[in-house]
């Protein structure tokens, strides 16, 4: 039960390091740095790509 008690103090000190403020300037940023280095440029077909990755599971309470 100790590690339990250790890792749910380690996320909410994990929670209070993080800012208030949105996020959104800086994940902008972590795009296009992403997007200047062709991360993704193997990929020809990107729908293709993800129908092939992929993994479908059943949908709680459905029998199909």
């Amino acid at each position: 039960m100790n590690h339990i008690n250790g890792m749910q103090k380690k996320v909410t000190k994990d929670k209070q390091k993080q800012p208030k403020e949105p996020n959104g300037t800086r994940l902008a940023l972590l795009m296009q740095e992403a997007a200047s280095k062709n991360l993704f440029s193997y990929i020809e077909d990107p729908a293709a790509w993800q129908r092939k990755i992929r993994k479908d599971r059943p949908l709680p309470g459905r029998d199909d």
